[in-house]
C-alpha cells in the first residue's frame, strides 16, 4: 500500500508501512480539535479533510485548506515536530479512510532521513501557497466568487453534480451569515447556474 505519493528508499517505505494504522471514519467526524495533543498524524487515504480555525462564540470559522488523498495536515506536522498542541481544527467532509502514523516516528524519520525532511519541507511550501491564496480571497475577492469556488471544488472532489452542503455550512466557511449566502445562492439559481435542494446544491453551469 502506498501511503504518500513520494517515493522513498525501501528501508523508509518499510518502516512507514510497519508503523501505520488504517481506520474508517464517517462524515463530520472531528479528527483534531484546537488544543489537542497529537500522538498520531493523519494521512488521508480516501475522502476529504477540512482544516479550519473556529470562533465558537461568534459561530464562525475560517477555512485554511483541504487535505486530499495521500496528503497530510501541515499544521499537524508542525505541532508534531514542535511537540506542541494543535492550533487548528480538522473535520471530515465525507466518509473517509485515514492512515495514522505515530508522532514520534514522524520526528524520527525527519531527523534520520534527508528525503523525508525534504518531503516535509515540500508540504510546508505547498500549504504556504494555499494559505496565501486564501488570504488573497478573503481580502480581495467577493463572496459570489468564493462561494462558487467552494461549490466547484466540492463537486469536483466528490465527482458528482449534487453537493451535500447547507447554507449555514457555506456561511461558516466564507465567514458571513446564512442570510447572505442564501441571497447569493438564490441569485445563482435565477441565473440557471445551480438548483437549490434541501441540504444539497445541484451544479448546472458554474
Amino acid at each position: 500500500m502506498k501511503v504518500f505519493k513520494t517515493n522513498f528508499c525501501d528501508q523508509l517505505e518499510g518502516e512507514i508501512l510497519y508503523n501505520i494504522e488504517v481506520i474508517s471514519l464517517n462524515k463530520n467526524h472531528i479528527l483534531v480539535n484546537e488544543g489537542d495533543t497529537l500522538n498520531k498524524i493523519p494521512v488521508l487515504k480516501k475522502g476529504l479533510i477540512k482544516v479550519y480555525k473556529e470562533d465558537i462564540n461568534l459561530d464562525k470559522e475560517v477555512l485554511l485548506y483541504y487535505v486530499k488523498p495521500h496528503q497530510t495536515c501541515m499544521m499537524s506536522i508542525i505541532s508534531c515536530l514542535k511537540n506542541s498542541k494543535s492550533i487548528v481544527n480538522a473535520k471530515l467532509e465525507v466518509d473517509s479512510e485515514i492512515i495514522l502514523i505515530p508522532s514520534d516516528k514522524i520526528r524520527q524519520w525527519n531527523s534520520n532521513y534527508p528525503e523525508f525532511n525534504k518531503f516535509i519541507l515540500e508540504i510546508f511550501m505547498e500549504r504556504y501557497f494555499e494559505l496565501m491564496t486564501i488570504i488573497n480571497e478573503l481580502t480581495f475577492e467577493n463572496l459570489d466568487y468564493r462561494i462558487i469556488k467552494i461549490l466547484k471544488f466540492r463537486s469536483h472532489n466528490e465527482s458528482k453534480k449534487i453537493v451535500n452542503v447547507t447554507h449555514n455550512q457555506i456561511a461558516k466557511i466564507v465567514g458571513t451569515t446564512r442570510e447572505v449566502v442564501s441571497r447569493i445562492l438564490k441569485k445563482l439559481e435565477k441565473e440557471s447556474k445551480i438548483i437549490i435542494h434541501r441540504g444539497e446544491i445541484e451544479i448546472l453551469d458554474l
